[in-house]
């Protein structure tokens, strides 16, 4: 087949993304977004040193309080201050966000470089979002360099522009335009954040249901199946100290929807201790302990215990660990062999066959908006 021929075809079409798969950038994963954290890397991407697919959307769901906020805004904050071109858009509905938890963590320079956009309805979104990405557009050239990361927390809060109207009447039928106004938020803006590679970390709440098959469903007004690569959901339970006493909080993460691990199978805890919160190695020991990598062996009257890798027999003193900075104790040889073993456990053999960037590269499917799900809050202990 004559080249030209083909290219005729692209060229015929008007549409300046178009082109052969090998040079079509819209589907090519130019970079990924760090979360800050090495095994909630792995389960969004498959690989602990990768993250955030740039243009894909990840949708954090669960019941109230079981982290959500907290895993974005690690994300957004690891982002800012992973590169001086890094950019942070964040969108808020809830009226929730402590700006003074973030800027502790940000310099002057760091915070100028996240923006953020409170919003009051799904409209409002909608709009703001699409002069936002109308604005990048046009700036491409001054933005050549920079990484995006948008947070969306929440969908499953802000009224539709109707029920906001409403609000002030004495009476008002059911809204039933919340549902067209969330998808058509997305349809609006998914092929845009494909084209400019810019990541989403949307928020939503997850909610009982009547259905026996599917008792937890997402709210935003519907089950929204649009073209998320990864769907999390979060529950969380109390981390406590040898005397009985709740010093931290241990989040467990499961993928409900992905392209890259095993759905509902492949799972993560990550803990946040009080005093120190959650770093970039939370989630390692629990990751070993629970696939039975390791070997603990207490010492006794002399307190602590001994732990056994497995695989090479490699031992190490709890007491020596403690004393060293956690990138001393894990090193490159340490992380790698972390990272083929969570592929080994939890890659989807297409994944592993075809490899995770073609994957990626392949076309999201379209849009799809179900029947609105009755909203009864999950509780969570």
């Amino acid at each position: 087949m004559k080249k030209g021929l083909l290219s005729g075809l692209v060229k015929a079409s008007g549409n300046e993304h178009a082109g052969s798969i090998d040079v079509c950038k819209v589907y090519q994963t130019p970079y990924f977004v760090d979360t800050g954290n090495y095994v909630l890397n792995a389960l969004i991407s498959g690989d602990i040193y990768k993250g955030i697919p740039a243009g894909m959307i990840i949708q954090w769901a669960g019941g109230g309080s079981t982290g959500k906020s907290f895993m974005t805004q690690n994300c957004l904050i690891n982002h800012i201050k992973s590169g001086k071109n890094n950019i942070g858009l964040f969108i808020e509905t809830e009226g929730a966000l402590i700006a003074e938890q973030i800027l502790e963590h940000l310099t002057e320079e760091e915070a100028s470089r996240l923006l953020l956009f409170p919003c009051r309805t799904v409209e409002e979104i909608k709009v703001q979002t699409n002069k936002i990405l109308e604005e990048i557009k046009k700036k491409a050239d001054e933005f050549v360099d920079a990484r995006f990361l948008m947070n969306i927390d929440s969908i499953g809060m802000p009224a539709s522009q109707k029920e906001k109207d409403d609000s002030t009447k004495d009476s008002a039928p059911r809204d039933m335009t919340r549902a067209q106004a969330v998808s058509s938020l997305f349809r609006t803006i998914v092929m845009d954040l494909a084209i400019l590679h810019i990541p989403v970390n949307l928020i939503n709440h997850q909610y009982k249901t009547m259905d026996m098959f599917s008792p937890n469903e997402e709210s935003s007004g519907a089950k929204v199946a649009y073209s998320n690569t990864v769907t999390l959901i979060l529950t969380k339970k109390k981390l406590k100290d040898a005397k009985k006493i709740q010093v931290g909080t241990v989040f467990t993460i499961t993928p409900k929807k992905s392209r890259i691990v095993a759905e509902n199978i492949s799972k993560i805890e990550i803990y946040s201790k009080f005093k120190i919160g959650m770093d970039r190695y939370s989630g390692l020991w629990e990751f070993l302990k629970n696939h039975d990598l390791i070997k603990s062996v207490g010492n006794g009257s002399k307190g602590g215990s001994t732990i056994t890798f497995k695989h090479n027999g490699e031992q190490w003193d709890t007491k020596d660990i403690a004393k060293m900075r956690p990138d001393e104790f894990w090193t490159k040889e340490k992380l790698d062999f972390i990272n083929n073993k969570f592929q080994e456990y939890y890659l989807l053999q297409r994944a592993k066959d075809k490899g995770i960037d073609e994957i990626l590269a392949e076309p999201q499917p379209e849009i799809v908006m179900d029947n609105e799900v009755e909203e009864i809050e999950a509780s969570e202990d």
